[in-house]
């Protein structure tokens, strides 16, 4: 959804190879700015200032839940 409301750098990762896989292949037709990346986040390799905003969905997930259960 963000990627089609104008948001078209975006970089995703996932801890999990069988995830990245997946999903790779299910947005296999959006551009490579448009990534996923197998990457653990306490580790993660990237060069300083490289975002302008992080958005951890599992957060996003939990608050979701919250609000819907409410």
């Amino acid at each position: 959804e963000m990627f089609e409301e104008g948001y078209t750098q975006i970089t995703n990762i996932d801890i999990s190879n069988v995830c990245v896989k997946a999903m790779k292949e299910k947005y296999k037709e959006k551009p490579e700015t448009f990534k996923y990346l197998l990457m653990d986040a306490r580790a993660m390799d990237f060069p300083e200032a490289s975002f302008d905003a992080v958005i951890d969905k599992a957060t996003i997930d939990s608050v979701l839940v919250v609000y819907i259960l409410s």
